[in-house]
């Protein structure tokens, strides 16, 4: 059974300590709140300061500072259980799944050289009723958008264009 997320409408929660976010949102039913560990929480905590969007990889680094015995499996299970309760959005894209505590709808710009993946508030005016027009949908409910780029650090002078997978280009 999908569980319903629970923050789907909440706004700016990142900005917010972990545990007033977790107090803004529509509370957890009792056997969530239960299942909420110190360190589901601590994935949680990470991926919530963390505003690059991190892989389960690099919040299993972060992880390691607070509980050196944790396991990357623990990890990856943790990062699960915050999607399927709607405290995460996991993202797909070239790579890993990167996760995002910001669950608001927006659109992303990633850098093709080193991976960075930033917020981007960009309107998306018409777009879903063209989109609906042209396939036929009865509606189109969401829109999220990916850009790509160089960012200001892989593109500054000097530095070699790169391909989207960060290799040198011949």
């Amino acid at each position: 059974m999908a569980e319903r997320p629970l923050n789907k409408n909440a706004k700016h929660l990142r900005s917010l300590p972990v545990s007033a976010m977790l107090s803004a949102m529509s509370p957890l039913p009792s056997r969530r709140a239960a299942r909420l560990t110190q360190r589901r929480r601590a994935v949680l905590e990470i991926v919530v300061r963390t505003r690059s969007h991190p892989d389960a990889r690099r919040v299993f680094r972060e992880a390691q500072e607070r509980f050196p015995g944790i396991s990357l499996a623990t990890v990856y299970r943790a990062l699960g259980w915050l999607r399927d309760v709607g405290l995460v959005a996991e993202l797909h894209g070239d790579g890993a799944a990167r996760f995002d505590a910001s669950m608001e709808v927006h659109h992303h710009l990633v850098c093709t050289a080193c991976r960075r993946m930033v917020d981007v508030d960009v309107p998306l005016d018409g777009v879903r009723d063209r989109a609906r027009e042209q396939s036929g949908f009865a509606s189109v409910r969401s829109a999220r958008v990916e850009l790509q780029g160089l960012c200001s650090e892989c593109g500054s002078p000097g530095r070699s264009e790169r391909n989207a997978l960060g290799r040198v280009k011949a």
